[in-house]
């Protein structure tokens, strides 16, 4: 979506709120009564956790840029009945007072739910509200394991200017994913040591250089099932397998079923 004209919303809500905002494409500004930094920017890219005890503030979506957004919003209530049952709690201040905000990067797992999201077709009666809520329940607990694995982790923050280089070294590992560069290579491309560019994806990503890499190939695969006709072999050599079976492997290991079988599978909703 591309707003022809700068639209802001006014926010006012009395009672606490868990929210979770997704920035797919675009930016949104924001200006929250009670958050210290004021101003609340979120870029394309980047997820964004709030708490707020009340709300009042306005959202802000300028003019002349494409806009990919999703929200999901939850009273703190409804979070705690389901989750201290079972011995889980938020790791921030409880009760809170006051307001609280974590922000990070997509991962390939969260980007890849909130492509499910925007592309599922909805139907008649109870079962698309079924799936979306089943995808919306996939989405809050991927972030909120972002969150509680930063806050045990007892590491402090790394800087902004590290994270931006970190974010770069993504960005390599996602153009050149067909012969990627070594971790000691990445690391020297982005001016930082092993050790930091580590850190920094489990920080930014959850997840290992490696791993992240795999999950990126994963993803680019099944959007290349989806949207082309490129043969299984093709698509392996094009995300960095130079063995089918490998590929194959990985890619069932992701999401459960082969490639053939997810593209089929694909083809059949598409005529249904």
């Amino acid at each position: 979506m591309k707003w022809t004209q700068t639209i802001r919303i006014l926010c006012r809500l009395d009672d606490p709120l868990l929210a979770l905002h997704f920035c797919m494409e675009g930016q949104v500004e924001a200006t929250m009564d009670g958050m210290k930094e004021g101003l609340s920017l979120l870029q394309a890219g980047h997820s964004h956790v709030l708490y707020a005890p009340q709300l009042r503030g306005v959202y802000r979506f300028p003019a002349g840029r494409r806009l990919s957004f999703a929200t999901l919003m939850l009273n703190p209530k409804t979070f705690y009945a389901f989750a201290e049952p079972r011995g889980f709690s938020l790791p921030v201040s409880h009760p809170w007072d006051e307001h609280q905000s974590d922000s990070a990067l997509l991962s390939p797992d969260t980007q890849m739910i909130l492509h499910q999201i925007q592309n599922h077709e909805p139907g008649e009666g109870w079962i698309p509200f079924l799936y979306l809520e089943s995808k919306c329940m996939e989405l809050l607990a991927l972030r909120l394991k972002r969150l509680w694995d930063k806050g045990e982790s007892g590491e402090a923050p790394m800087g902004a200017e590290d994270l931006r280089q970190v974010e770069q070294a993504c960005c390599i590992l996602n153009e050149e994913m067909e012969d990627p560069p070594a971790v000691a290579e990445l690391a020297r491309r982005v001016c930082l040591n092993e050790w930091k560019l580590r850190r920094g994806f489990r920080q930014l990503y959850g997840t290992t250089v490696v791993r992240c890499l795999r999950d990126l190939r994963m993803e680019r695969a099944r959007r290349l099932l989806e949207e082309t006709e490129h043969n299984v072999t093709e698509i392996a050599c094009v995300v960095g397998y130079s063995h089918t079976s490998h590929f194959i492997a990985s890619f069932k290991k992701k999401y459960g079923v082969t490639p053939k079988v997810y593209r089929s599978y694909r083809k059949e909703r598409e005529l249904s």
